[in-house]
């Protein structure tokens, strides 16, 4: 999915770096998609390669939530962000 994630209006992004963590997705996302019902927010879910079907999980139950594929697993301090976003960091999966 591609989207700019530097849209105006949003008062939060979420960002959700995950690697095999499919079993924890359903959990996460739905209690996030309430937690923010009353503000202007973003989820982003950065998927580090996992081969236990995460990525897909997401686009397929949680279609308005920015999920970036990336092509091995990075870490959670390599993950690539736009440089002049304000992000808060909620769970690292």
């Amino acid at each position: 999915m591609n989207r700019n994630l530097t849209k105006t209006g949003i008062d939060v992004s979420i960002i959700i770096i995950s690697w095999n963590t499919c079993d924890l997705f359903a959990q996460c996302l739905q209690s996030l998609q309430q937690a923010i019902q009353d503000i202007q927010a973003e989820i982003i879910v950065v998927d580090n390669d996992s081969k236990d079907g995460s990525a897909q999980y997401v686009a397929k139950h949680f279609p308005n939530a920015c999920l970036i594929r990336n092509d091995c697993n990075r870490g959670f301090a390599a993950v690539d962000l736009p440089p002049k976003s304000v992000n808060l960091l909620l769970w690292q999966t």
